[in-house]
Order: C-alpha cells, then structure tokens, then sequence
C-alpha cells in the first residue's frame, strides 16, 4: 500500500482534474447532426411523422386522421362513424361519393360555420327545397353571398302566409315538424345568392320592406343536430 501525504494528494487530484477539463466531450452523432433545410421544412417533417404514427393507432383514421372528438362532417350525412372494427377508417373516407363530395369536411374540431334562426315550417322548407326564396328586412351580408350557411329551427311556430310560401307545401313541412318535434336543431344548409332589391309587404297588417334572399342547393340533414338554441341574424357554431 503507498501512502501519499495530504500535499501529495492535492497535487494529484488537482492534475486529474485539469486533464478532465481538457479531454474533449464526446457527443452522440445524432446530435452532432444538423437538420437539413429551414426550421419550417423540419418542423413539417415532425408533423408529418407525427400523423403517421397517429394513424396506426386505434380510433384514428388511417386516411385523413380524424378521431371519435374530431371527426369529418358532411352536411346531408352529419359526423362520420367507424367503418370498420378496427377502428382505423371512418365512413366519410371508406365510402367513395362521401370522400370525394365537397360538403365533406375532415376533422372539424375548433371549426366555426354560419347559422341562421328561421321559425317553422319555414326552416324545413328551406332545408327540402320548398322554399325559393328567404325574406328579411336586412341585406344578405356580402361575406355570406354563395356561401353555405346551416339552417337552424326554432321552437316558435309561425303562421302561413300566402305571399311567402305555397300552402301545400307549408302544411306538409307544418305537419312533419309538430309531429317529429323539430325545433332547436340544425335542419340541414343551404346557399344564399345576393339579396334583392326590398319589396314592400303587408305583414301582420302593417307595410314592410323585405328583402328576397335566392336560396340555392339545399341539403338536408339525415340526422339533425339537436338541442341548440338559436340567436338573431347569422351567428356562428363552432364544432
């Protein structure tokens, strides 16, 4: 056993040290690698890494990614379900007509679309294209013009008025919509063409200007989405 004095031992832990200091870190090669191309490029290859690790899992569809709390929407047919059990495609993507039709939108979540409040019948009709034109006393907003809004009923009931409507078809959609319960839903969407110039009408007795908005391509839905109360003018829903 050699024995060192308390001098001798300082001196050489001391030199142990120093020679640490100067002896090179050795860093793993993957992080002496740098990423190719800008920080956008690297960031799109993690997410495209990440979506593709994501679609292997269960509950998540192999092809556009949704999941059961982001699913795909497509407005005559509404969410989309699991085609298959394994429960890697949904139906929105598994059947062709849904997957190529362009109502079919992939993973709504945090998505907001225009809704507007109509009284029945006149929502339904609007909904199954029985209704050609929409009447208000305010001008279609420019930003709505050709675009699809949803169509929501409300639980008022109105009266029929031959200037607005034909009376057989508001006593059919009046029928469907006092026996089927359908207020306080999403009826199904349809696309308004610029409003017309205001035309003067007698309503409930007294003169008023309304506008004639075109209503074209109406869908509606199979199955609609209940229980949501409705709002003035064109508000908005986020899934």
């Amino acid at each position: 056993m050699v024995l060192m004095t308390t001098t001798e031992l300082l001196h050489f832990v001391g030199i142990r040290i120093f020679w640490l200091n100067l002896t090179p870190k050795l860093i793993p090669i993957s992080k002496q690698m740098k990423p190719v191309g800008h920080g956008n490029e690297e960031r799109k290859i993690k997410v495209k890494l990440s979506f593709e690790r994501k679609c292997k899992m269960k509950g998540v569809c192999k092809v556009c990614g949704c999941t059961w709390n982001n699913p795909c929407f497509n407005h005559q047919h509404g969410f989309c379900w699991w085609a298959n059990k394994e429960q890697d495609l949904c139906s929105h993507c598994a059947e062709e007509l849904l997957s190529k039709d362009p109502n079919t939108i992939h993973c709504v979540n945090g998505m907001v679309f225009p809704v507007l409040s109509v009284h029945q019948p006149y929502a339904l009709m609007l909904v199954e294209g029985k209704k050609e034109f929409e009447y208000r006393s305010w001008k279609l907003p420019k930003q709505y013009i050709g675009k699809r809004i949803f169509i929501h009923a409300t639980r008022t009931l109105t009266y029929f008025d031959p200037q607005f409507a034909e009376k057989a078809a508001f006593d059919e959609c009046d029928q469907k919509a006092i026996v089927y319960n359908l207020n306080s839903m999403i009826l199904g969407s349809v696309i308004f063409d610029e409003s017309q110039e205001p035309t003067e009408y007698i309503v409930e007795g007294q003169p008023k200007q309304l506008y004639k908005w075109p209503v074209l391509e109406p869908i509606k839905l199979i199955k609609p989405l209940a229980n949501i109360p409705g709002k003035q003018r064109i508000w908005k829903i986020q899934f």
